[in-house]
């Protein structure tokens, strides 16, 4: 197992509050079915500021090179999708990550 490092980049125009931050490795290679979720973590109470990077680490067993890093920055913190929320929405490569807190890839978001 290895632990993976990035930081959601928040937009500027994010409102400022606390959230639950879900971050997902996914392998999106299959054709016609679901990503299957590989690892996640689930951050709870993080302050989010517009503008502003949050750090996480998730733990991978193993990670195929076209896997994808998903991200919800969930306000309500019910797990649903709302108006607010702060969500990836373009592929973003789990190879972007890395291997330590000093060098963690950025995930950008954006608000839904």
């Amino acid at each position: 197992m290895s632990t993976l490092f990035g930081t959601v980049t928040v937009p500027d125009d994010a409102a400022a509050g606390v959230a639950t931050v879900h971050v997902s490795v996914e392998d999106t290679t299959l054709q016609d079915v679901s990503s299957v979720r590989l690892a996640e973590v689930v951050l709870r109470g993080v302050d989010v500021v517009a503008g502003g990077h949050l750090a996480f680490a998730i733990d991978v067993d193993d990670v195929p090179a076209d896997a994808t890093v998903r991200v919800h920055v969930d306000r309500s913190g019910d797990g649903d999708l709302a108006t607010g929320d702060l969500l990836t929405v373009r592929s973003v490569p789990a190879a972007t990550l890395g291997t330590s807190a000093q060098d963690a890839g950025e995930v950008p978001v954006r608000t839904i």
